[in-house]
């Protein structure tokens, strides 16, 4: 990200609410402090993403509602 300077403002999903929902039994598959720590360090500024990401979503599955039909 530095390489392309993209590091001013980075958007991700801080509540992790689809990775849990997604968790496998026995499989750790939610990010540790680490992770998100790592992002702070580059960045200039970590916003939450997640409405974003939400709204993305929601097209993805309107989209895929539609070829099921």
């Amino acid at each position: 990200m530095k390489e392309h300077s993209l590091t001013r403002k980075i958007g991700i999903e801080l509540n992790m609410g689809t990775q849990s929902a997604d968790r496998m039994v026995g499989e750790p598959t939610t990010p540790t402090q680490i992770f998100f720590d790592s992002f702070r360090k580059v960045a200039g500024e970590v916003i939450d993403g997640t409405p974003l990401l939400n709204e993305a979503r929601a097209i993805k599955m309107c989209k895929k509602s539609s070829a099921w039909a």
